[in-house]
C-alpha cells in the first residue's frame, strides 16, 4: 500500500511529497520509500522522479541493490537523508498497532 508520508513545500514553493509503501511480506512488514513527487510553482501536473530516472540506461544495467542505491542518489537531490527518515516514520506511526485497534488486527 502506498502512502503520502511526507508532504511539504520548498523555498522556491514547489511541492514535494514523498510515498512510501508498506508490505505485509511473510507476516514482516517492511517500510520503503517508493517515490518522490515535485509539482512545481503554478503548475497542475506532478513530476515522478522514479519514473523520471528509471528510464536510463544507467538504471537498466544495474543489479537490483545497485538500483536501489541509483534511485536513492537521485532522490537525495531533491530531498534530505532527514526528510527520507521521517517520512518512513510517519508512514510507520499510520500503521503501527495501538490498544483501539488490535480487535481489527487479530483475527481467530
Amino acid at each position: 500500500m502506498k502512502v503520502e508520508a511526507l508532504k511539504f513545500q520548498r523555498e522556491d514553493k514547489s511541492e514535494v511529497t514523498i510515498l512510501v509503501g508498506v508490505h505485509d511480506l511473510y507476516n514482516k512488514i517492511t517500510v520503503r520509500i517508493e517515490d518522490v513527487e515535485i509539482r512545481e510553482y503554478r503548475k497542475q501536473k506532478k513530476i515522478s522522479i522514479r519514473s523520471k530516472y528509471t528510464d536510463d540506461y544507467e538504471y537498466r544495467v544495474l543489479d537490483t541493490e545497485g538500483r536501489c542505491g541509483y534511485l536513492k542518489q537521485k532522490y537525495l537531490k531533491y530531498v534530505t537523508e532527514e526528510q527520507l527518515k521521517q517520512s518512513v516514520l510517519n508512514a510507520w506511526e499510520m500503521f503501527r498497532p495501538t490498544i483501539n485497534n488490535l480487535d481489527d488486527i487479530i483475527v481467530f
